[in-house]
């Protein structure tokens, strides 16, 4: 291997489950003994289990260079990202030329490669705003697995949860693919019927946000509340509308609105078990809700003026089913006498 030389790396990785929530960050740098690590970029595995992951470069000037490569579980692109299934690693080799090359043509260093956007995007968990992030514009944010689950609800531990931009904590009682959650949240160009998808999403542009829950029961007691905010870093939710899930099992609740301005925006879903919108502003705060935010970029629209969204409100009143509300006590009830047990139990080992 020659400096100017463009060579491949080769990561060879386990993936867990699908492979989806898994990322591996590309590095290089010059010098390994004093590294400055470049990105080259990130790919994300094409399913679970055994992957070899590559990423091409140019070997810039420098007899002992270095790559690495971190593999993470969500987060965010980093040299060194924190996480309890992390794993980071260096390989540091020899290059030909330089010095011992005094003809050869001077080379010069690539600069690190840019994040294009454009097309689907996929996001990653983004610490300082404590929920999933798209980093570049594209044609749709895909939460992918990140927000699947609710709080600590008995199989079903949301990872980095309550994944909310701000305060807004989830619910912990029941259990996973029998009580309320949200498994996942897409926000994707045009309206619910795919006119307009494929395009970047733009400012001033129309948008379908897609949340995949899984209701209790029958359904008939489960609210899905949808929320924008033109600034990510610094929400003010506007309330788009509520919609209800039909019949039981895992489904897909849509609902269309207007792209604010602002090129860093996000959204929020709260999946809840009757109650009214709006009652704790944005966050639903029963023992059964879900509350979920997505942030996402959007292309710059210079020309566009704003428009107020109008609200679409399906059914704001309250439905009480006795039968419905007997269980769902009986089952809170079960907790509470659950929590007693463990506490008894720990203070006796005491």
């Amino acid at each position: 291997m020659k400096e100017g030389d463009t060579v491949t790396i080769v990561a060879s990785v386990w993936a867990w489950n699908t492979g989806a929530s898994d990322r591996a960050d590309f590095y290089y740098t010059g010098d390994a003994s004093n590294p400055e690590w470049q990105y080259i970029g990130t790919v994300t595995p094409s399913s679970g289990g055994a992957n070899d992951l590559m990423m091409s470069y140019t070997l810039p000037p420098g007899s002992e260079q270095a790559v690495r490569v971190q593999f993470r579980y969500g987060g965010s692109v980093g040299t060194c990202t924190p996480g309890n299934y992390n794993d980071r690693d260096d390989l540091v080799f020899s290059v030909g030329g330089g010095t011992d090359a005094p003809t050869q043509s001077p080379i010069i260093t690539q600069p690190p490669t840019p994040m294009q956007g454009g097309g689907p995007q996929e996001a990653v968990y983004d610490a300082a705003l404590g929920a999933p992030k798209c980093v570049v514009y594209g044609s749709k944010c895909d939460s992918l697995a990140l927000v699947d689950g609710r709080g600590t609800m008995y199989n079903g531990n949301e990872p980095n949860r309550p994944n909310t931009i701000g305060t807004c904590n989830d619910g912990n009682s029941g259990t996973y693919h029998s009580d309320e959650s949200i498994d996942r949240i897409v926000v994707m160009s045009g309206e619910i019927d795919g006119t307009g998808s494929g395009a970047d999403m733009v400012e001033g542009g129309r948008a379908t946000i897609s949340a995949t829950v899984w209701p209790w029961y029958s359904g008939s007691s489960d609210y899905a509340d949808f929320y924008y905010a033109s600034d990510s870093s610094n929400p003010d939710w506007q309330y788009i509308g509520t919609r209800r899930p039909v019949g039981s099992g895992l489904q897909d609740i849509k609902i269309s609105y207007n792209l604010p301005s602002g090129l860093n925006q996000a959204i929020r879903v709260t999946f809840r078990y009757r109650g009214v919108q709006g009652s704790s502003g944005a966050c639903s705060s029963g023992s059964w809700d879900d509350n979920d935010d997505l942030a996402f970029r959007v292309k710059s629209n210079p020309s566009f003026v704003e428009v107020t969204n109008q609200s679409v409100v399906d059914v704001q009143e309250e439905v009480h089913d006795p039968v419905a509300d007997a269980v769902k006590k009986a089952e809170l009830d079960a907790n509470q006498r659950f929590k007693r047990a463990k506490a008894s139990k720990q203070a006796k080992r005491v």
